[in-house]
């Protein structure tokens, strides 16, 4: 979609949050995220700090907040530079941002350093089916309780 398209859904409110990040746009569709939370369908949002607060004052009890840091900024560093998908400016920027983004990973529920790919992959799998055992997040919890376990009078 045009930049003019996406402007004009952030501000008729079909995209929840959004934000410019070197250049590109992205967004959240209001609609989609509404529908899953209504279905108790988990949805992965990869966001900002300012995009995870702003979800998590708008909808705390649906949100469970992971951050993922790097092992060391000079790791950081390595990553950026052997994508090759960025000139020594961007990274920088991207390096800079990375350290304010870093400066606010204690709000969020879990933080994992990122050391091995499959191994974080693996505790964001444990968190989340955790999360999703949690009472409040069983969806139908109430009714097959009802239906199994009928209280006596």
């Amino acid at each position: 979609m045009d930049r003019e398209e996406f402007l004009r859904l952030c501000s008729s409110g079909e995209i929840i949050e959004h934000a410019e990040v070197f250049g590109n746009f992205y967004g959240v569709p209001r609609k989609n995220l509404e529908d899953n939370v209504d279905k108790g369908v988990s949805t992965l949002l990869v966001i900002d700090w300012q995009g995870a607060f702003k979800f998590m004052e708008m909808m705390r009890e649906h949100v469970v907040s992971i951050f993922i840091i790097p092992p060391s900024m000079e790791e950081l560093r390595r990553r950026l530079c052997g994508r090759r998908a960025d000139d020594s400016e961007v990274v920088e920027a991207r390096l800079k941002g990375a350290a304010f983004e870093i400066s606010h990973c204690e709000a969020y529920d879990y933080v994992i350093v990122n050391e091995d790919i499959e191994e974080t992959a693996d505790r964001i799998s444990n968190i989340l089916r955790a999360e999703q055992m949690k009472t409040c997040r069983q969806v139908g919890l109430r009714e097959l309780l009802e239906s199994r376990f009928p209280l006596e009078d």
